[in-house]
């Protein structure tokens, strides 16, 4: 019997499990290696480490989320008007009151349950088009299926890489 493949046909659920650990990993090592005060720095922008950590965070929960409405054939929150920066103001609000320590904890408890529930899946409930297209703000059209909600992991990569080439001027 044949894997099932990515959305690009090119990968099988090990593997993009493998890929989005390998991501998360790496953006957490990058604030694991800051101090309290540090976390709470702007890295980019306006957003600390924290706020990333934030943001990452919530959109754990939200794409799980999204992913089980989309499974059960329901509507997943793909609207037009669906606002991210909005979402992710809301996202750091949640944690600003919270010590960056506890922000990382609950990131690190997140990306388990991501990948508690990447491993709870078939590789074709997983992978398989479901018929739903979403266009995104750049024109981009997308086949949707839980590894799209799932598998931010060049978003993972892109932070860890703010926070590096922060920790990197600091120096300077």
């Amino acid at each position: 019997m044949s894997e099932s493949k990515s959305k690009e046909g090119t990968e099988t659920k090990q593997e993009y499990r493998a890929r989005f650990k390998d991501a998360r990993d790496r953006f957490i090592a990058e604030v694991e290696s800051m101090s309290e005060a540090e976390l709470e720095e702007p890295v980019v922008d306006q957003f600390s480490a924290k706020d990333l950590m934030a943001h990452i965070l919530e959109w754990d929960y939200s794409a799980m989320y999204n992913s089980r409405l989309f499974l059960a054939g329901e509507e997943p929150d793909l609207t037009p008007d669906y606002d991210n920066d909005l979402f992710n103001g809301v996202a750091v609000s949640i944690w600003r009151d919270k010590p960056g320590s506890v922000v990382l904890a609950q990131l690190k408890k997140s990306t388990q349950e991501v990948m508690d529930y990447i491993d709870s899946l078939t590789e074709q409930e997983l992978f398989r088009d479901r018929g739903v297209r979403f266009i995104d703000d750049t024109g981009v059209k997308w086949v949707v299926n839980p590894s799209w909600f799932l598998g931010e992991t060049e978003h993972d990569i892109g932070h860890a890489e703010q926070i590096a080439d922060w920790k990197t001027r600091r120096a300077v």
